[in-house]
Parts: structure tokens; C-alpha cells; sequence
């Protein structure tokens, strides 16, 4: 089995596991490794933060210097074979829904555009009857 995750935190939803036909199982638990400075919002890993002091960061979340950042993720497993496929078919949920509102995040400008009835340029202007 192959297990993959989709990171809301980053505008994804999974919805390229979801047309592939891999199976939604879920979030993961919320993983306490990363936290935010309070006055800025810039992220630190916990590992950073330990490295130098773990006493200090009990004492900045307890003081409301540091937060813990929400970092779960969606959770997606592609069964190699007919038969895992059964067998983790019972774990499968409804695939998430994508968040509203049109184009993605992360759709390149090139392809933001709605489409219409206006038909695309050619490459080469038509050449003149000889």
C-alpha cells in the first residue's frame, strides 16, 4: 500500500488522490511540532525550539509567546492489489470537499481564466492564396 497526504495548510485537498481512485481515510492527528510566534506569525519547528530549550518553549506557550499551529492533513492510501483493496475498502470516508470559490491557489494565472465563447489565437497568421 502506498499512503499519501494532502495539506489544507498549502490549498490542497487531495483531490488528484481522489480521481486516481485512492482512498480517503481521513485527517491524521494533530501533530504538535510546530508552533507560531504570537507577535509575528512566523513559524517554528518544535525541533528548533528544543535544540536550544525545551523549558523555554513550556514557559512561551504558558506566557502566550508561542501558539501551537493546526497541522493535521488529509490522508490518502492506494491499495496495491484487488485484495488490500478489500480489505481497507471498510476504512474509506467521502472524499473532502474542495474549498469554493473557482480557481485554486494554486492554478498557474496562464490557466485562470473562465474560458467563453472566444476561440483560441492560431499560431501562425492564415497564408494568403498564391
Amino acid at each position: 500500500m502506498i499512503v499519501s497526504y494532502a495539506d489544507p495548510r498549502k490549498g490542497h485537498h487531495g483531490g488528484i488522490y481522489a480521481g486516481g481512485g485512492w482512498l480517503y481515510v481521513g485527517k491524521t492527528k494533530q501533530a504538535e511540532c510546530l508552533y507560531a510566534l504570537a507577535s509575528s506569525g512566523r513559524e517554528i519547528h518544535k525541533r528548533t525550539i528544543d535544540s536550544r530549550d525545551r523549558i523555554l518553549r513550556s514557559a512561551a506557550v504558558k506566557q502566550g509567546i508561542l501558539r501551537p499551529v493546526d497541522t493535521w492533513k488529509h490522508k490518502y492510501l492506494m491499495p496495491l492489489d484487488l485484495a488490500m483493496r478489500q480489505q481497507l475498502a471498510p476504512l474509506a470516508i467521502p472524499y473532502p470537499k474542495r474549498c469554493a470559490g473557482g480557481d485554486t491557489k494554486d492554478t498557474p494565472p496562464v490557466q485562470g481564466g473562465e474560458g467563453g465563447s472566444t476561440p483560441t489565437p492560431a499560431l501562425q497568421a492564415p497564408q494568403a492564396n498564391q
